[in-house]
């Protein structure tokens, strides 16, 4: 399906297991302290930092001083 988009792009040669995935750039994020205080750990939800609005925080203070 890919390929009717975009015919120009190469399709990888896949692996035969579970523990690979072809990834994009990597860009880290830096949490520090004013991260934690307006995120703390205490919210009960194990997925919690992973809500868009910690990745949106630590996008801001890195990239859009």
């Amino acid at each position: 399906m890919a390929q009717k988009v975009l015919p120009e792009m190469e399709i990888p040669e896949f692996s035969h297991g579970t523990d690979y995935a072809r990834t994009g750039q990597t860009i880290v994020l830096y949490a520090g302290g004013e991260h934690f205080e307006r995120f703390p750990d205490d919210s009960g939800d194990l997925f919690f930092h992973h809500d868009k609005r910690p990745y949106l925080y630590l996008l801001g203070k890195q990239f859009w001083k």
